[in-house]
């Protein structure tokens, strides 16, 4: 990234800062409904755990300025019946899920927005997210 930034440009990096309630609660559905490996494999995207050492990594490879900062981000699900499935087949657990027939999915559904029923404002599944934002600049 360094080498073909121009010198004083921005580096911007996000890394989700942990699972949301909505991806808690999926993983959940998926370890009950399809198995407990399929339920973990869909919280990798979370489990980033260079956090710590990214904003000096950056710092080591000619970046100044580097900072962190928490940004959340309010995802607004529209149709949360129809979307829900879209998001499971997007996932990489997608293909075991689809396996496992439409009437898992189906179970897997009607779990996360029982869960989360304190979250559904009119036809749409409110899901806030959290993540880290990393940035620096590019040394003169």
């Amino acid at each position: 990234m360094r080498r073909v930034l121009r010198p004083g440009g921005t580096v911007a990096i996000t890394v989700w800062a942990g699972a949301s309630e909505l991806f808690i609660s999926l993983a959940g559905a998926l370890s009950r409904h399809v198995s407990e490996e399929v339920g973990r494999k869909s919280l990798a995207p979370f489990k980033y755990a260079g956090i710590t050492t990214l904003s000096d990594r950056l710092s080591d490879i000619g970046f100044e300025e580097v900072g962190v900062q928490k940004l959340s981000v309010v995802r607004e699900i529209y149709d949360p019946e129809t979307a829900i499935p879209k998001e499971i087949l997007a996932n990489p657990v997608g293909p075991e899920v689809s396996q496992a027939g439409p009437a898992v999915m189906r179970q897997i559904v009607d779990d996360v927005l029982s869960d989360l029923a304190h979250c559904i404002d009119g036809p749409k599944l409110i899901a806030p997210q959290v993540a880290n934002l990393i940035a620096g600049k590019a040394c003169n």
